[in-house]
């Protein structure tokens, strides 16, 4: 088994098989796949497969991506049924008729069922309200139950929390959350994919509204302070073990940054007091996000979640490219490499296709905005090709 080779194989996922000739392997040889499928996943093997079920050969070339002659089987997605199980059979047969086989068992793996998840409140202000995310009544025969709570902006999942449950037992997930769709009336699309041990998966989505927070109840200067301190909470999360919490906090932070940079820097018709002031907003802003992907650039990438958190928090902190300065640009193509590195060996191993794909998604759209950042004037050259 090349991919997809667990105890329960996910009917969601490719698996791919690959079989090896290793004695009497001379001479002409002809192979064939066939699929049977049992009636209850309780039977035993059976000497001869035409008791069970046997899938035609032309469904079978549909459900997988080569031909059913050859010694590697690769089987699309969702075309293996869930909790069913199944009998690969190879035959390698010579012209004269004689023949040895290959059988591959497989179970395939169900997605937790049964339950429900909602939201509390509806709404909220970023960096102030905390949301109450319940999950209830889920249960899976493969325990424990993984709860990944993502939101999504732009185009780009950012996991921001994982909790563990037991089946049937109700786990609650409280957290902050970024400004919303500014063009959606700030509704932010939730996900909680909810797991089993084998990682097969049901996922549950909604929408929260989330408003920036008022100009009173918000201070760059203060949070400068915070964030450059001794005691930056970003640095102490990490040290203390929880990087995807200071991840968590770096991606609420990082879209009220945002929203502060695009309102200081949406009007042309400015007089030179109200120039001066989005000028120093912007430096503001930019000297945070380097302190913030300071802080982050000492995470170590260990498991994907973490690398698909880091992935969409660098995503938010490199947006606005047009006001990026060259340093945390720096900042933001280090962390960029940091998720690559991580990408490159997660995905030499049993990681979710999906998961892949995310990541990918996620550092593709960072990296085309750092591009489009080092092809932008500086500041400074703006306003002299404005003056002029």
């Amino acid at each position: 088994c090349i991919k997809n080779c667990q105890e329960k194989v996910n009917p969601d996922e490719k698996f791919i098989i690959e079989a090896t000739c290793v004695a009497r392997c001379y001479g002409q040889l002809e192979f064939k796949w066939n699929l049977f499928w049992f009636n209850s996943s309780d039977m035993t093997e059976p000497f001869d497969l035409n008791e069970l079920n046997k899938v035609s050969s032309d469904t079978l070339s549909t459900m997988v991506t080569n031909p059913i002659d050859e010694l590697q089987m690769a089987f699309k997605p969702n075309t293996l049924i869930a909790d069913r199980k199944y009998i690969l059979q190879l035959t390698a047969r010579r012209p004269n008729n004689v023949s040895g086989e290959f059988r591959y068992t497989m179970l395939m793996n169900a997605a937790p069922t049964g339950g429900r998840c909602s939201v509390f409140p509806p709404s909220g202000v970023a960096m102030t309200t905390t949301f109450n995310i319940t999950c209830i009544n889920w249960t899976d025969p493969d325990p424990p139950i993984k709860y990944d709570y993502a939101y999504e902006l732009n185009g780009v999942r950012t996991v921001f929390l994982t909790l563990t449950g037991s089946p049937g037992k109700t786990v609650i997930a409280s957290s902050d959350l970024p400004i919303g769709n500014a063009n959606q009336d700030n509704d932010l699309d939730i996900y909680v994919n909810i797991r089993d041990k084998f990682d097969g998966a049901t996922e549950i989505h909604f929408t929260v509204k989330v408003d920036p927070p008022g100009k009173d109840s918000f201070n760059l200067t203060n949070l400068g302070n915070m964030l450059s301190g001794s005691h930056n909470p970003l640095d102490e999360l990490i040290a203390g073990g929880d990087p995807r919490k200071a991840l968590s906090m770096a991606g609420v932070i990082g879209s009220v940054l945002n929203h502060v940079d695009y309102n200081s820097n949406t009007s042309r018709n400015m007089t030179a007091d109200e120039m001066a002031r989005r000028r120093d907003e912007s430096q503001k802003v930019d000297e945070l996000k380097q302190n913030i992907m300071k802080s982050l650039s000492g995470i170590n990438v260990t498991d994907m979640n973490t690398l698909l958190q880091l992935s969409g928090t660098t995503q938010v902190l490199t947006e606005n490219s047009d006001v990026l300065s060259p340093t945390t640009q720096e900042y933001g193509v280090g962390l960029c490499s940091a998720s690559v590195t991580g990408l490159t060996t997660l995905s030499k191993g049993q990681s979710s296709f999906k998961n892949v794909k995310s990541a990918v998604t996620n550092l593709a759209s960072t990296i085309g905005q750092l591009i489009e950042a080092s092809t932008k004037p500086s500041d400074e050259e703006d306003l002299a090709i404005n003056d002029a």
